[in-house]
């Protein structure tokens, strides 16, 4: 794994065979005691003893971690000396298993639950005079005279100069305790850099140095925090292109981080990124980064003072427009004369209360609706068109509130509604008719939580003061959650455009205030206008050094693959009136030529033609 290769299988030999069966009979010795001592509610010191032989030798045994942990908790208002012995013996037993077992998931919950023990101190009603002292953190573990006996300064850290020197001013036991987690993570990655266990440890630590510096008012360290790792990352992704882990820890840090804030962030992320994609075009982990910073970061920085979200993964796919007479109404019970069926690049929960919809005919003039209303659709696209009867989505063996909210998530939502008397020249015109004639725009405000907006297991990297300032921390607390009426707001238009002498219905996002599209004036504000002829510029740049690359590595699938994403990207994001015909262009053939690199994904690739104009 991670290119490393297999040992090959080696018959034990008799000692061998003697030392298994041994360790056997030691694990169901030590089995049967602990259930003996859950029994009878109790923990014994020889039976913690014997949980250390069997974890030695297999760390990986949940259950004789949790006896250990019993155990220490037990000693808490009983014998003090006892278990300060033993929690320092606890770190360095641990931090000595890593060297042979560094992927073990029990080991390293174990050390998140050590360290979250001295972290909580002041929840601990350990008997001593010490307690009573409110000047801050207190080593009632007397870690400085155990395990981290020797940290006065941090000179054996690979820290630079200018944090050690920042770590001094606020030198404490647990600034220490954490610290030295870093550097054993450093040494764990320069072992195996794609180490999950040890990254995600890594980014818990670096939570638990934010919570204190909220806690402690330690000025600007956050900021420094982040320009440490930021150079930590870029010494690992210097040394070795193909680190997966460390680009995408790059793009954890990216949250609420001043590096990651301006077009020259931007600009000194892509030439990093451009950097490692001449060196290793074929290494996939580059490309995502590559992927993240043109749909992520970059609408980001450009909107981010904006009142409304561009997200290039959340987009409108296809546009279906229907009317129905009088008649059909009555006999179909349909709620609505006009609808407008959509599809989404990705399931989401549209707010029927905060969106709305806008008709603007081509002499500016806004076409008054009623009685519009979003319904989603739980079924596939083509066969919801035909069978409207089907949509309903009912199991009653589902929780009563998934029914009523959770299960309203759908790719497909169809905008039912009416128009107001009198507001058409004619009476007989339909929506299609409008659209056919080529004389009215549909603008959509989606108020919406998507899949596309979600990140699993993004640590915390800013914490709230006044949230934060508690003596009690736990890694539960800051436990990422995905919100499910975390609604954006999303803009765009829909429009007949005609492109290679075919008319067709697009959607791009646009970019005008509710204010100009209520009253049928459209102009986008300079601020904006400003950022978008930006944004382009930068678009078509990229798409140059893509072609270039793909030209020099014909035989390589992921500048194909990015190419036509910078195409979808400038075709809905891009207004139509600031892009000139053929500005932008892909050729389609590139995607046959995928069939041949890559023929396992033909039927991606196939789709991805599908998705072409």
């Amino acid at each position: 794994m991670h290119g490393r290769s297999k040992s090959e299988y080696k018959e034990p030999t008799e000692a061998e065979k003697e030392h298994l069966r041994k360790t056997k009979d030691l694990f169901e010795e030590c089995s049967e005691k602990i259930k003996n001592d859950r029994k009878n509610n109790s923990c014994s010191f020889s039976t913690f003893k014997m949980t250390e032989k069997i974890l030695k030798i297999n760390p990986e045994i949940p259950t004789f971690w949790n006896y250990r942990k019993k155990f220490i908790e037990s000693l808490i208002d009983k014998d003090t000396d006892k278990m300060i012995d033993i929690v320092n013996s606890e770190f360095t037993f641990t931090e000595n298993l890593f060297k042979t077992d560094p992927k073990s998931y029990s080991l390293w919950s174990n050390r998140v639950w050590l360290i979250e023990l001295v972290l909580n101190t002041n929840s601990i009603k350990i008997k001593s005079e010490l307690e009573n002292r409110n000047v801050g953190p207190i080593d009632i573990f007397q870690l400085e005279n155990g395990y981290l006996k020797g940290i006065n300064n941090f000179d054996n850290f690979s820290f630079s100069s200018e944090f050690k020197k920042y770590l001094l001013e606020h030198i404490t036991v647990y600034l220490k305790l954490l610290a030295n987690e870093l550097e054993l993570c450093k040494k764990l990655l320069n072992f195996d850099d794609r180490n999950f266990h040890c990254w995600k440890h890594r980014s818990f630590i670096l939570t638990c140095l934010r919570y204190l510096s909220v806690k402690y008012s330690w000025k600007d360290f956050q900021k420094n925090l982040h320009m440490e790792e930021f150079k930590f990352l870029n010494k690992l992704i210097e040394n070795n292109f193909s680190n997966y882990s460390a680009w995408h820890q790059r793009i954890l840090l990216s949250g609420n981080n001043h590096l990651f804030n301006t077009l020259n962030d931007f600009d000194r992320e892509v030439k990093l990124a451009h950097t490692a994609i001449f060196t290793e075009p074929n290494d996939q982990s580059v490309w995502q980064y590559y992927s993240w910073l043109i749909e992520k970061l970059l609408p980001k920085i450009m909107f981010n003072d904006n009142n409304f979200y561009v997200c290039p993964r959340f987009f409108i796919k296809t546009v279906k427009l229907s009317s129905h007479s009088e008649n059909d109404i009555k006999l179909n019970n349909k709620i609505g004369t006009h609808s407008i069926l959509i599809q989404l690049s990705n399931s989401c929960l549209i707010s029927s209360k905060y969106s709305n919809v806008t008709l603007i005919l081509n002499n500016n003039e806004v076409l008054p609706i009623k009685n519009g209303n979003w319904i989603p659709i739980y079924q596939d696209y083509e066969d919801g068109i035909n069978d409207e009867n089907s949509f309903n989505f009912n199991n009653k063996r589902l929780p009563s509130n998934f029914r009523s909210t959770i299960k309203k998530n759908s790719n497909n939502w169809k905008f039912v509604f009416d128009f107001v008397e009198n507001n058409l020249n004619k009476s007989d015109s339909t929506l299609r008719n409008l659209f056919e004639e080529n004389s009215v725009q549909i603008f959509m405000n989606l108020f919406s939580t998507n899949s596309a907006t979600t990140i699993s297991n993004k640590p915390l990297w800013s914490l709230e003061s006044e949230l934060y300032r508690k003596d009690y921390f736990s890694s539960k607390t800051f436990s990422p959650k995905i919100n499910l009426i975390d609604q954006k707001k999303y803009q765009f238009v829909i429009q007949k455009e005609e492109h290679k002498n075919i008319s067709m219905l697009k959607c791009r996002y646009h970019y005008y205030s509710d204010n100009d599209i209520n009253n049928g004036s459209m102009s986008i504000d300079s601020a904006i206008l400003s950022n978008l002829n930006e944004w382009k510029s930068i678009l078509l740049n990229e798409f140059n050094i893509l072609k270039e690359i793909q030209e020099l590595e014909p035989h390589c699938k992921y500048p194909i693959l990015a190419l036509k994403k910078l195409y979808d990207i400038f075709n809905l994001c891009i207004p139509y009136d600031l892009s000139q015909e053929n500005e932008i262009s892909f050729n389609t053939k590139l995607i046959d030529s995928l069939h041949i690199i890559d023929p396992l994904r033909k039927g991606y690739y196939n789709q991805k033609v599908l998705n072409m104009d």
